[in-house]
């Protein structure tokens, strides 16, 4: 007997991404779900500064996404 089934066990990923990145992220977040419905996807959408600060802070963040132009390499 197994002591727990891995078919049930919900896993939560945090994504945080740059304001003008929601609507692509949306599409992809559905058709993750198809694919992977034991996984909620949580997302927190802001400016990248804010982001950035949050993370630098201790905020969670499985996946952090901006729309930079340049490098970000103080995290």
């Amino acid at each position: 007997m197994k002591s727990s089934d891995t078919t049930t066990k919900k896993t939560e990923l945090v994504i945080s991404a740059a304001a003008s990145l929601q609507d692509a992220l949306k599409e992809i977040e559905s058709a993750f779900n198809d694919e992977h419905p034991n996984v909620t996807l949580t997302n927190n959408f802001g400016s990248s500064g804010a982001l950035k600060q949050q993370i630098a802070q201790g905020a969670k963040a499985d996946l952090f996404s901006l729309q930079l132009k340049r490098p970000l390499m103080s995290l």
